[in-house]
């Protein structure tokens, strides 16, 4: 792992790691950063594959395993809450080898080698974005070809569709205040968006629209085979 200064451009080397490293993000104490490490089994002449959310002070090196998995989780996808006492993560809570039907789990930033409290069940979601108050979860909901941000309250489980585009969200992030959503979306004519919206999913506006076909084409109601 290195750091690079950009003021100076110079590169410091803070740790050397057994394993491929995925999912980097710092932590808000910006003292920290927070990644995956994995090991493939085949590659290393072991047994089993393994994962482990790891997160390592830039300072000193040293590194914390915060949780470790027995096996190929695809989209652990760690996130920090703005607090910074906790991580969001994605696995899959009853298949450890691999991630078939992905949870929402939550683990303490600051301990080590904690079990993963879950959250969800039997729903398939991605890309865990907290919001500024550290109570709530945006997620995207999978239901096969359509993709859809929902806010999840940690406390309670309650999961809320926040947005109704026609086909699927490919994207989205969410403002540094916390008010507004941004993402990219797509329809059956294969038209392309990028929108914005308050956070509650209120008062959506097109910032971008791409076509799916040249300006003298045009596409049918239903699309067609």
């Amino acid at each position: 792992i290195n750091l690079i200064n950009i003021t100076t451009v110079q590169i410091k080397q803070i740790a050397t790691i057994d394993g491929s490293l995925r999912y980097f993000s710092w932590l808000p104490n910006g003292k920290e950063l927070l990644y995956v490490k994995e090991r493939i089994g085949d590659l290393y002449h072991e047994p089993f594959d393994n994962e482990w959310v790891q997160s390592i002070n830039v300072q000193d090196g040293t590194i914390k395993t915060l949780t470790t998995f027995n096996g190929l989780q695809q989209r652990l996808q760690p996130s920090a809450s703005p607090d910074g006492k906790s991580i969001a993560l994605m696995y899959d809570a009853d298949v450890q080898f691999f991630d078939c039907m992905t949870s929402l789990g939550i683990i303490p930033a600051n301990h080590v080698d904690s079990k993963v409290a879950r959250i969800t069940h039997e729903m398939k979601l991605f890309a865990p974005r907290w919001s500024n108050d550290a109570k709530h979860i945006f997620v995207q909901r999978d239901y096969g070809a359509y993709s859809q941000i929902f806010l999840l309250n940690i406390k309670t489980g309650k999961l809320s569709q926040i947005t109704h585009a026609p086909l699927n969200i490919e994207n989205y992030a969410l403002s540094p205040n916390g008010e507004k959503l941004v993402w990219v979306g797509s329809n059956a004519h294969g038209a392309q968006f990028l929108q914005v919206a308050q956070s509650d999913g209120s008062r959506v506006e097109d910032l971008l629209v791409v076509s799916g076909a040249p300006d003298d084409m045009t596409l049918s109601e239903v699309r067609e085979i």
